[in-house]
């Protein structure tokens, strides 16, 4: 009887074992198989991808390629959690870079080729595979980038950071209240160019505009890392750019603004196309939030003025929505419309590798009405002269002059998008009236009627006394 049951219980123990074996971690060292056990070799292949994919003219795409061969039905992932088909054979992976330059997302592909025949298969994707850092570069800019994102640990799952309660920060003294979000993906995603635009952005909140500080200035940035963004010694990063976080921070501004006040919302680094006019701007720890979920957020703050600028691929699919909200006084500016990239800053050299976004800079120059200080990174233009975007010459640019300006001297395939409603929001800026931005503060009108009452107090006094 045993002896019968024998043959059955080696079957299970075997399938048991191989079940136990699937299931295990593989380690990334382990995700690519050894090269030499295949016919074709990197190059090899990658010849063949290059004369049958694209007609033997790779052109001014960034192509990476994978360690090794990679086994048959293994499922890749990109860095926003999309997985995509298989390959059918033990292949090697190339994942090309169709707009380098471009924000992500914008269009790229893989393509897997037979590890022993060296046919090609391809899939369009919009960002890249989760796995890139353990890739090489076989373009020079490929290479340049592996470099940098090499060390980072991909194939760890990180837990998301979560908070029970967002605290309101003290009442803004001028009403104003004003949101930063950059989100980044991951850590080898989040290009130093996005630090940038947010320093830029929050260093001319406090040092252009009266009235501002810490308690009316709330940055949703990356992990939540410290950072000092306008020189002072001190964090500004408020917390992690996740979506509880976002949501968090607005549905509290929700419960607090009234119709006296005003929000401004900066939003840049990468955006995500569904379909139609439908965008999702990403955020940390490849979250994300859609452009309806935002306008939804957005429709419960009952502030007098708000005011938008977001820079992110596809950002023209956030008009649409906001511009739907009934009774809301807004206006929204875009670096690209709802089926484009938006890209990182032109040339020369080091404004756009280490830089700053193409649209956010000329804004934000703009509305600063200068460049940013020479300790800043990257490399600064000295001409046109951002005060030239005041127009109409009232010592103030408005958000129709930022976005005039921005758009003038985009000089990126991206084509800003920009809505206003009411008539009278092209005539805002980053300032109320009682701030006195553009024209005397109420500290300076104060200490000149008391040098001026001084002056002619003393002129009294002398004339009494020679009298």
């Amino acid at each position: 009887m045993y002896r019968k049951a024998l043959p059955f219980a080696a079957a299970l123990a075997i399938i048991l074992a191989a079940a136990a074996i699937a299931q295990e971690e593989v380690a990334p060292g382990d995700m690519f198989l050894k090269a030499e056990r295949f016919k074709l070799r990197s190059d090899d292949a990658y010849k063949i991808v290059v004369t049958e994919v694209f007609k033997g003219d790779i052109g001014e795409r960034e192509v990476y390629n994978s360690p090794g061969p990679v086994r048959a039905g293994t499922v890749i992932e990109d860095v926003m959690g999309h997985k995509f088909d298989a390959p059918k054979v033990d292949s090697w992976v190339y994942f090309v870079d169709d707009v380098p330059g471009a924000d992500w997302g914008h269009p790229a592909k893989l393509v897997y080729a037979d590890a022993m025949k060296g046919a090609p298969s391809v899939i369009d994707c919009h960002f890249p595979p989760k796995m890139l850092p353990a890739f090489g570069g076989i373009t020079k800019g490929a290479a340049e980038e592996i470099g940098r994102i090499k060390d980072y640990e991909w194939w760890k799952e990180i837990k998301v950071p979560a908070l029970e309660k967002y605290p309101f920060k003290e009442p803004s003294k001028n009403k104003k209240y004003h949101v930063l979000i950059s989100g980044g993906v991951n850590a080898w995603m989040n290009n130093p160019r996005y630090l940038n635009d947010l320093k830029f952005i929050y260093y001319t909140l406090q040092k252009r505009f009266d009235g501002n500080g810490d308690d009316n200035v709330y940055v949703i940035y990356a992990d939540g890392v410290s950072v000092d963004l306008d020189g002072d010694g001190d964090n500004d990063v408020d917390y992690a750019a996740t979506e509880a976080n976002v949501v968090g921070v607005l549905t509290t501004l929700a419960g607090k603004l009234g119709k006296d006040d005003i929000l401004f919302v900066y939003v840049n680094n990468h955006g995500g196309y569904e379909s139609g006019k439908d965008c999702y701007i990403c955020l940390y720890y490849a979250e994300q939030i859609t452009d309806d979920r935002f306008a939804a957020l957005i429709n419960k703050i009952q502030a007098g003025q708000m005011k938008f600028v977001f820079k992110q691929c596809y950002s023209g699919g956030m008009v649409d929505d906001l511009a739907a909200l009934s009774g809301r006084n807004l206006v929204v500016a875009t670096a690209s419309k709802y089926d484009e990239s938006a890209y990182g800053a032109e040339s020369p050299p080091g404004f756009g590798a280490d830089g700053y976004g193409e649209f956010t800079y000329w804004w934000t120059a703009a509305v600063y009405e200068g460049y940013p200080p020479t300790v800043f990174p990257g490399t600064h233009p000295t001409s046109p002269d951002p005060k030239t975007a005041d127009v109409n010459n009232d010592n103030k640019v408005s958000m129709k002059e930022a976005f005039d300006f921005a758009k003038k001297y985009d000089r990126r395939p991206e084509h800003p998008q920009y809505y206003a409603s009411p008539a009278a929001a092209n005539e805002w800026t980053l300032c109320t009236k009682p701030c006195g931005c553009g024209e005397a503060s109420a500290a300076e009108a104060a200490a000149f009627f008391g040098f001026f009452a001084a002056c002619y107090g003393t002129i009294l006094l002398r004339r009494k006394f020679k009298s």
